[in-house]
């Protein structure tokens, strides 16, 4: 083979190597969308189209805290932040609701340290659903054989001692 064909070639290659890490880069490194002030529905087709597993919880207010401007099918927080990596982690958008006055009000335990199967007993106790389950990563990034009943809670939402209401969703980041 003549030598300008093989460096052709070679340029070829490494062109196309290139580009296929950098998709495998940006793919590891995909930044959430916003779904601030979207419906719902929108939100789900951003996360749809971004490739991004969606979670939905809600947020409790009180009677006396609710403002007439706020819409039951709104998205107003979102974890992680635009812009931000969700890394190994569900994206969670919560959505809020108007408080029965017969609802329970609780306060958040802080489940920081806790094994996540502990910490998913209590919030059981309390009526506190887990509106998402953090996929275990390795310092390396890979995805880890620990099972996530083994994994310790590293943050939480709402925050420890919050007063929130029976049914507010809480999310939880635990790592090995």
């Amino acid at each position: 083979m003549k030598p300008h064909l093989i460096a052709a070639l070679l340029v070829c290659l490494v062109s196309v190597w290139g580009s296929y890490d950098t998709e495998l880069n940006a793919a590891e490194q995909q930044q959430t969308p916003n779904y601030i002030g979207r419906t719902l529905q929108e939100s789900q087709q951003v996360a749809t189209l971004a490739g991004v597993s969606l979670k939905v919880g809600t947020f409790y207010i009180s009677a006396d805290s609710w403002r007439e401007d706020l819409r039951p099918n709104i998205v107003y927080l979102q974890s992680p932040q635009s812009g931000e990596s969700a890394g190994d982690f569900d994206t969670v958008v919560w959505l809020f609701r108007k408080a029965d006055a017969d609802r329970a009000v609780v306060t958040m335990p802080n489940l920081i340290g806790m094994t996540q199967k502990n910490a998913e007993a209590r919030l059981k106790s309390l009526r506190l659903p887990l509106v998402t389950n953090p996929s275990p990563a390795s310092t390396e990034g890979e995805k880890s054989e620990m099972s996530s009943q083994d994994m310790v809670v590293r943050d939480q939402y709402p925050r420890p001692d919050q007063k929130i209401y029976e049914g507010t969703s809480v999310t939880l980041r635990s790592t090995e």
